[in-house]
């Protein structure tokens, strides 16, 4: 009886981990499609654009700290893809992720998750859906200090954000 048992949750246990997918095969899948966009912003664009306006401390720092930044995101025709949020969280390989933050609205939700080695933040995905549907990652080597300084003038500029931990 503990072998059959064994091996039925070594089936369901391999089943649900094949049904999960990485990152990159979700955007691959999504990458031509009808209806939406992808977009990768290489750590060397940002480094350029660093280069151009070096006065810009936040823009130095985030070309030193981040190596690639991924969007998929919905044109105005697939903005009522109300399954998107609900497929992309049921796809992705969570298990990679802590999650950080979740947000439901009338008409948005959206979770952000990340990826931490030691004290550093290595990836950052957020998953956007309702009226505005979009995949985003982050991927790099920020401090919480970094991450920080930029939230705080963020809110310099007026915005609504959030610090983390």
């Amino acid at each position: 009886m503990k072998k059959i048992v064994c091996a039925v949750l070594l089936v369901v246990a391999g089943l649900t981990a094949s049904a999960q997918k990485s990152f990159d095969t979700i955007v691959r899948e999504y990458s031509g499609r009808d209806g939406y966009t992808v977009v990768n912003i290489s750590g060397g664009l940002l480094k350029l654009a660093a280069l151009i306006d070096r006065s810009d401390k936040d823009l130095n720092m985030l070309a030193s700290t981040i190596s690639q930044i991924t969007i998929v995101s919905c044109d105005d025709s697939f903005k009522s893809d109300n399954a998107f949020f609900d497929r992309i969280l049921k796809e992705i390989d969570k298990t990679k992720y802590e999650e950080l933050m979740d947000v439901n609205s009338s008409d948005t939700k959206m979770k952000m998750f990340v990826t931490v080695e030691g004290d550093l933040f290595t990836e950052f995905l957020m998953v956007v859906g309702g009226d505005d549907n979009a995949l985003i990652r982050i991927k790099g080597r920020m401090t919480e200090a970094d991450i920080n300084r930029l939230v705080a003038d963020s809110e310099k500029e007026g915005n609504v954000v959030y610090k983390v931990r």
